[in-house]
């Protein structure tokens, strides 16, 4: 009569929504397979999926990171924007370069996650924040866990096919720190 899942088997479902829904819709905006030595994409450890993309955009450097891990049930996905000095012609020129400064302090303190950050009023009387955010919903039963899954599914694809809604929401807030290729920070703005 009751339905329940192991962690492992629900973060496997979340991991499958993001590659099927959230990555191909990034792909169709632009994003790519982050090019930096130290980037993850896919499995980091047996309890965590790790996912760097990224795209340029004039000398714009536009990061998304997902993590999807067995603790919890949310598929959280951050974005954070850099303003590369001097441009790059192409995404493909910072292949080989390590960029873990791009991910750390004081570079992630702009960082936002798509689904509870940047909201406009109180989290308490945001209908964003309670009821679509990136998480997979509980459930009593097979049916209940297939109506959570495509919920889920809708979400995701329906916000990364509008991630530059994101961008723009994501500029009202912040003004990018100009860096260098490889994450140090030349201007902070």
């Amino acid at each position: 009569m009751f339905h329940s899942l192991k962690n492992s088997e629900l973060l496997k479902i979340r991991n499958n929504i993001f590659l099927e829904y959230a990555f191909s819709s990034l792909q169709k905006n632009g994003f790519i397979k982050s090019p930096f030595l130290n980037a993850n994409f896919g499995k980091h450890n047996p309890q965590l999926y790790i996912y760097d993309m990224c795209r340029l955009t004039n000398s714009n450097l536009e990061c998304i990171t997902t993590y999807i891990t067995s603790r919890d049930r949310y598929i959280k996905i951050y974005l954070n924007i850099f303003e590369l000095s001097p441009k790059p012609e192409n995404i493909f020129e910072l292949k080989d370069i390590d960029g873990i400064k791009f991910y750390l302090p004081p570079n992630k303190k702009k960082e936002e996650r798509l689904d509870i950050d940047m909201l406009k009023t109180i989290p308490l009387f945001s209908y964003r924040f309670w009821f679509e955010n990136y998480k997979l919903k509980s459930f009593h039963t097979k049916f209940g866990l297939n109506m959570a899954i495509k919920k889920l599914q809708f979400i995701i694809e329906r916000d990364m096919k509008n991630i530059n809604y994101f961008i723009e929401k994501w500029h009202s807030f912040h003004k990018p720190n100009i860096t260098d290729w490889e994450g140090n920070i030349i201007k902070r703005l």
